[in-house]
């Protein structure tokens, strides 16, 4: 029947709104192409998303919080206070102590012995504590600068600047190993006596 969907000569259905009965289809608008400044900010906006993600991970991984017993500590000033320490390669001059112990609380106590301490409250709800000893071997010389626990203590060539030299270090927690008139540092964990004298 004329005027019948489907027959020959006439449109399978009504036009689209606004187009003339019998009228071509009206193509699409074409779709908006993303120019070079957008694929440029988007792009700068991942870089720094990558970056800052890059540089909290390595933090997490290398700063002291991250120090696991035996791994050694770099004191870049000490205070009773405050301290700022870096973790730090054991072959380093610069790495004079290691870690003994590493602490859940910055609340929490070393064991027994002559450690040096830091603490911060860091990323952990309590923060944690590092129980410091020294990282020596005998003919080691090492300088302090104010106590032991509380002050700078540094490796350094043996010579008029060192405090002391390292004489022997055994391990056991035994006075007794050291020569009369020597100094001695002893630690419990892991059990350490480190026998020292004037250079």
């Amino acid at each position: 029947m004329p005027g019948q969907p489907g027959m020959p000569g006439m449109p399978p259905g009504p036009p689209p709104m606004g187009q003339p009965f019998g009228a071509a289809p009206m193509p699409a608008p074409p779709a908006k192409k993303a120019g070079p400044a957008k694929f440029l900010g988007c792009g700068l906006l991942l870089v720094i998303v990558i970056g800052i993600g890059v540089v909290a991970v390595m933090n997490w991984g290398t700063g002291p919080g991250s120090a696991k017993a035996g791994d050694c500590i770099k004191v870049n000033s000490a205070s009773v206070s405050n301290a700022d320490v870096d973790k730090i390669d054991c072959n380093s001059p610069e790495a004079a102590f290691k870690v003994a112990v590493n602490l859940d609380s910055s609340t929490d106590a070393c064991p027994d012995g002559d450690y040096a301490e830091f603490r911060s409250s860091g990323r952990r709800s309590n923060g944690y504590k590092l129980c410091l000893m020294l990282n020596a071997k005998e003919g080691d010389c090492f300088k302090e600068e104010g106590s032991f626990i509380a002050g700078k203590t540094t490796k350094v060539t043996c010579s008029s600047t060192a405090t002391y030299k390292v004489t022997k270090v055994a391990n056991a927690v035994d006075k007794s190993a050291c020569e009369e008139g020597e100094r001695y540092t002893t630690y419990s964990q892991p059990a350490t006596t480190i026998c020292r004298a004037k250079p």
